[in-house]
């Protein structure tokens, strides 16, 4: 998630830089990346909903070299 925001921000700062130079061309960027951000970081929020990720191990504790039994679910 953190690089999402790490793109609209990135894109907010474009935007103020168009603002404070008056670049029309860097209006387009700053527009674009701060709406893929936010799209992203939508989209990654919904499409994680409701999904879980479990752990369980074969032992609390085991000997050098020996194997351990591990169920991810």
């Amino acid at each position: 998630m953190r690089p999402a925001l790490a793109c609209a921000a990135l894109g907010a700062l474009l935007l103020l830089v168009a603002a404070t130079f008056d670049a029309d061309a860097l209006y387009v960027t700053g527009a674009a990346l701060v709406l893929l951000g936010a799209g992203v970081a939508t989209w990654v929020t919904v499409a994680a909903r409701g999904v879980g990720v479990t752990r369980q191990l074969g032992a609390l504790s085991v000997d050098e070299n020996a194997p351990l039994a591990v169920r991810i679910e």
